[in-house]
């Protein structure tokens, strides 16, 4: 069942792109089994959303978009990453502690059933270089590319 922002139509993905969303595809060959959504805003890096379709996962692309997400937001001078994410997904929470962030807060929406646990990270200290086994690139809004990121199956 898609929840949160793996539900959101992809006339809302376009819409954020115009609004200045920077998306990126994480692919393998030439295959996308990966998605970045991040919004630079004052000296935040809005992280929107890092999805890997569910047979890639475990394989550590996730870890990869997280990493170049930092890269780009250090290379924006953002002074920290924050997040919004359900929270009663314990793996996914966990993940993103040992990624090094923190709860800051939560909230609940009307008619959601589910809370939204807010998350940051400081980017005080990155200076990890990244090594990528796929190749990350920008996903432009095209139509052709509409298709390939609103793919139902690839936004579980």
């Amino acid at each position: 069942m898609e929840r949160g922002r793996a539900a959101l139509p992809c006339s809302r993905l376009q819409e954020e792109f115009d609004e200045g969303v920077l998306m990126y595809g994480y692919f393998l060959e030439s295959r996308l089994v990966g998605f970045l959504g991040i919004k630079m805003a004052g000296d935040v890096c809005k992280l929107n959303d890092i999805i890997i379709l569910p047979e890639y996962r475990n394989n550590g692309y996730g870890t990869e978009l997280l990493d170049f997400c930092r890269q780009k937001a250090v290379q924006s001078g953002k002074k920290k990453i924050v997040l919004g994410m359900i929270d009663d997904n314990i793996r996914l929470r966990n993940w993103y502690i040992s990624n090094g962030f923190v709860t800051t807060g939560y909230r609940k929406y009307e008619g959601a059933p589910y809370t939204v646990g807010d998350m940051e990270c400081s980017l005080q200290q990155v200076t990890k270089t990244i090594t990528l086994f796929g190749a990350i690139s920008p996903i432009g809004m095209a139509p052709n590319k509409i298709s390939l990121v609103c793919n139902r199956s690839f936004l579980l």
